[in-house]
């Protein structure tokens, strides 16, 4: 059996305990962080999709708060691609907050697709 240290009170004891997890980030880690995210910004920025689709993993990792305007601006462009591609973003940054923009966009596109196909059986 494996012996590991939990403590079933809430308290933080084991992972206090650990010297790397008590330590602040480097300036070198946090000067590499701001270039990711300066560099996800610049590719969201661009809206080539297929870098897009490359950035998700780092957003996911990185969840910068700078990330949010871009993200939700993409869930209305008209691509289809790009909207799925920020839908994924922002799942990817596991944060409630995006869940209202996400229903938002849902509901349009469902919305879209029920006129077309409404058209469509008319015509």
């Amino acid at each position: 059996m494996y012996n590991i240290p939990c403590a079933l009170d809430g308290s933080n004891a084991f992972l206090e305990s650990v010297p790397e997890l008590k330590k602040p980030a480097s300036k070198k880690q946090s000067r590499l962080s701001d270039t990711m995210v300066r560099e996800c910004l610049r590719i969201l920025e661009s809206g080539d999709t297929e870098k897009l689709f490359e950035i998700i993993p780092r957003i996911g990792v990185l969840r910068d708060p700078r990330f949010k305007e871009p993200l939700i601006a993409l869930l209305s462009e008209k691509d289809l691609k790009k909207r799925e591609f920020a839908a994924y973003a922002l799942g990817s940054m596991g944060n409630r907050e995006f869940l209202e923009p996400l229903k938002v966009a849902f509901g349009d596109a469902a919305w879209e697709m029920m006129l077309r196909w409404n058209s469509s059986y008319r015509s």
